[in-house]
């Protein structure tokens, strides 16, 4: 296609299967091609060259080619509804193109104070626990020191020796043993003693 600059001929069927459409067109020397549809353009009947097989019913076209070919071009068309000063008409309005801007979503929020959401029975278990050291002339049990205890008890759990209570608390593995100590002490901040206070206290 590129060894001619002009082209004229007749088209034969268009194929509006695709995006763009695609025609049949047959060209003056009697050769049929496929086309793209931004390749051709409807020239009038006067202009057109008196030939016997244009007495086909069918608009003619022209084939006008450039440096490259059909897919190569990327000649860029500007899009309906923008002015030449960069404003848009949308909506019966005029909009202009500026920069963009930043909007924290913090600034729209409000402060909120801290709040202590825990669970209804755990803090039905502060209080009746509570209630029972109060009665035995014994000190209460804070909320932390109480969520202490039951971390200490989910990492027996996830933890388990086949030993005696006292060994989570050991700072050093015995000779002959391997693994690291459990150290509950320092890891959770509870004593030996404290816990199995409030062991005895959960069982009451």
């Amino acid at each position: 296609t590129k060894s001619a600059d002009r082209l004229r001929g007749v088209v034969l069927s268009i194929d509006s299967s695709k995006r763009q459409s695609w025609y049949d067109v047959q060209w003056d020397a009697g050769r049929v091609e496929m086309v793209a549809a931004r390749s051709i353009q409807a020239l009038r009947p006067c202009n057109a060259p008196t030939q016997p097989h244009q007495a086909l019913e069918g608009p003619i076209t022209s084939l006008l080619l450039g440096s490259v070919g059909d897919e190569e071009d990327t000649s860029e068309v500007a899009a309906p509804g923008i002015s030449d000063d960069g404003k848009v008409l949308a909506y019966n309005r005029s909009w202009e193109f500026c920069s963009n801007v930043l909007i924290d979503s913090a600034v729209l929020l409000r402060k909120r104070t801290t709040s202590v959401g825990h669970q209804p029975f755990n803090q039905s278990m502060i209080k009746h626990t509570n209630a029972k050291l109060a009665a035995r002339r014994q000190r209460t049990i804070p909320e932390g020191e109480l969520f202490r205890f039951l971390l200490v008890r989910l990492a027996m759990a996830v933890e388990p020796r086949r030993a005696a209570l006292r060994t989570y608390w050991e700072k050093y593995i015995p000779e002959g043993f391997v693994g690291a100590s459990p150290n509950f002490g320092e890891r959770f901040g509870v004593s030996r003693h404290t816990f199995e206070v409030h062991c005895r206290l959960q069982m009451t």
